[in-house]
């Protein structure tokens, strides 16, 4: 049996081949916007990945995070890169979190995402900025935000749930961002 290329319902093979190169050339080499800790930390992995409206669960940066992109969460296949960064020479306010965070970064520069996505970082005790104790019980999942051009702030995504057993914190997520591991910073009042 022989494949006939040139009567396929997308007309010839060199048309295809065509539009598969403009796709690659409007959307494979896209320079990131990224905040401008992403542009002052080293980048130690990063990976890319197509997500599609139908939703994905990928694993990346060798198991570093679990992403879940729900269906929805995406209106059109869109390339998404995973970074980790060393952000060990860069601590973050009075936050005690980790010397590394996860930066997600997508092509379509569109930073939210239709549906909540759903992340689980692994965290490393040894990993944190301050030597102190740290409780595993308060950890949290924080997004890096860029306050002015030299400053950012921590805030944090809401409610995780860390599981102690297998060291990861788990949460949900509304944008593309940097992310990294910290102890869940509560001011107690003093009378």
């Amino acid at each position: 049996m022989k494949t006939h290329w040139s009567s396929n319902r997308f007309g010839s093979l060199k048309y295809v081949i065509m539009a598969a190169v403009l796709v690659l050339a409007c959307f494979g080499c896209e320079d990131y916007e990224r905040t401008s800790l992403d542009k002052e930390t080293n980048i130690l992995a990063s990976e890319d990945h197509w997500v599609d409206p139908e939703g994905v669960s990928l694993i990346a940066l060798d198991g570093a995070i679990y992403i879940e992109f729900p269906p929805g969460a995406v209106s059109v296949p869109t390339l998404f890169t995973i970074a980790l960064l060393d952000l060990e020479n860069h601590p973050i306010e009075e936050y005690n979190s980790m010397d590394h965070g996860i930066s997600i970064t997508n092509s379509a520069r569109d930073l939210g995402f239709g549906e909540s996505v759903i992340i689980r970082m692994n965290y490393d005790l040894a990993a944190f900025q301050r030597s102190t104790e740290v409780n595993e019980d308060y950890l949290t999942i924080y997004k890096v935000e860029s306050v002015g051009n030299l400053s950012e702030r921590q805030v944090s995504i809401g409610e995780c749930c860390v599981d102690c057993s297998c060291k990861t914190v788990m949460g949900c997520i509304g944008e593309c961002g940097l992310y990294v591991v910290g102890e869940l910073y509560v001011e107690i009042e003093v009378r």
